[in-house]
Order: C-alpha cells, then structure tokens, then sequence
C-alpha cells in the first residue's frame, strides 16, 4: 500500500519535531504552572479501547524511567495530508498520579514507508522494535488541554508530542515511541 523509499526529509522532520518538543518542554517551565514530560512505554496495538474510542493505550514514564501512568489515544478522523503522509484529529486521555487530563490533538503522520531503516546503517533498530519489511513513520502532534480530574480539575495548557512508529508490512502498529510536554496551567 505505501512505497518504500527513502526520504531524508521525514528523518530530518522527527528529529527536528523532536528537538523542537524537547526544547519548547525545557523553556515552558518559567511561568505560573507546571510542564510535565512524559515517554511512552513499550509496544502499542490499535485496537478498539472503549464503546467510543478505536485508538491505542501505552504505559507513561518520567524522563528519569520512573513509571507514572498511561495515555489513551482515540483517534476521530484520519485523513490523507495535503503534503503527503496523513493527518488525524482525536483526545488524549492521561491518567496521572494524582488526577486525569484530557486534551484535543491534530497529530501530522508521515507516509510509513518513507524510511526502511532497519537492514543496515546507523539508523538500524534491534529487534524486538524492527524486523525485515517493517516500516517506519514519525508523528508529531499538538493541541489542547480539555479538562481534568482531582489535582487538575482546573487545569489548561497545552500538549505536543513528537516520535515515531513501526509498522508491520500488514500495517499493525507494533511499536509507539513518543515523548509528551503537557505546558499547564491553573
């Protein structure tokens, strides 16, 4: 379904977008609210998580590897890109010590495919992340903080995310690998 080919552009858009998100994490602290980084963790499956959410959960931990909590993807709409890869809408729900956030994110999918990194070369991921014929895309997204629970109950702000995927040539999601700034606010 997707051409493999090699496209140093989508390389460079994930470590950029990366780069970016780590930065905008670092400077988003000076203020009057708290700036949460937080990693997911492990393998992901899309798979139908509730009744009203298709979508993905993934274990969260600190940047220091402790683990706090998990991050509920429910993707609404999902659309070709205007300028290539894909483009999709939905929430993020984080459980959290201590309270629940929720946001809206537009996230920017790049062609899974555009990269096969996973033969040889310097870009070459082990397994279990990576097999002959996987595919890999990145993915950056932004958005809003919707509403809270406990602690957070009145928080707002906003959330961007930046990493990449592996998929199996069947297009099953095999692994999720993102890093997530919440910039909040009371």
């Amino acid at each position: 379904m997707f051409p493999k080919r090699t496209t140093w552009a989508a390389l460079l858009l994930a470590v950029a977008a990366t780069a970016l998100v780590l930065t905008v994490g670092a400077q988003a602290g000076q203020g009057n609210g708290n700036t949460l980084v937080l990693q997911s963790v492990g393998p992901v499956a899309l798979e139908q998580v509730s009744d009203d959410c298709f979508g993905f959960v993934a274990d969260l931990q600190s940047t220091n590897g402790r683990r706090t909590g998990q991050v509920t993807s429910c993707i609404d709409t999902f659309d070709v890109g205007t300028v290539g890869g894909f483009v999709s809408t939905g929430r993020l729900i984080f459980e959290l010590p201590g309270g629940d956030l929720t946001a809206v994110v537009t996230g920017h999918l790049s062609d899974p495919g555009t990269i096969d990194p996973f033969t040889t070369g310097p870009l070459a991921l082990p397994p279990p992340l990576a097999s002959p014929g996987d595919q890999f895309g990145t993915v950056v997204s932004y958005g809003q903080v919707t509403g809270g629970t406990e602690r957070f109950a009145k928080a707002t702000g906003t959330v961007s995310n930046a990493g990449f995927i592996v998929d199996s040539e069947a297009l099953e999601l095999k692994w999720w690998n993102i890093t997530f700034v919440l910039d909040l606010h009371d």
